[in-house]
């Protein structure tokens, strides 16, 4: 099992998807890809019972995106935490807009 991070603040933990997409573009299955930078980092921290995949019962934290994550033309669209959204992109304005919280 393998879970994939940043050293941020050198790489900004928002490109944790990017990092994921170079571990495939240099090989790993993209299917590991993105099980590394969500069910095994909760695995790996012991909360995989409430986060890093999506189930009844668990956590609602989400993100949609516009097409495959791992591909850079893509973008996250909208972002839920606990049901709540708190992120979406606004294609006329062209960035992303982040709730009150």
């Amino acid at each position: 099992m393998i879970a994939i991070t940043t050293d941020h603040p050198v790489v900004p933990i928002h490109f944790l998807i990017h990092q994921a997409t170079l571990a495939v573009k240099e090989g790993l299955d993209p299917v590991t890809a993105l099980e590394s930078v969500t069910i095994n980092p909760a695995r790996i921290i012991g909360c995989a019972d409430r986060i890093g995949s999506l189930a009844v019962g668990k956590d609602a934290n989400v993100v949609l995106w516009s097409g495959d994550p791992l591909d850079v033309m893509s973008r996250a669209e909208r972002a839920f935490i606990d049901g709540r959204e708190i992120y979406r992109y606004d294609y006329s304005r062209r960035e992303g807009v982040f709730a009150d919280l």
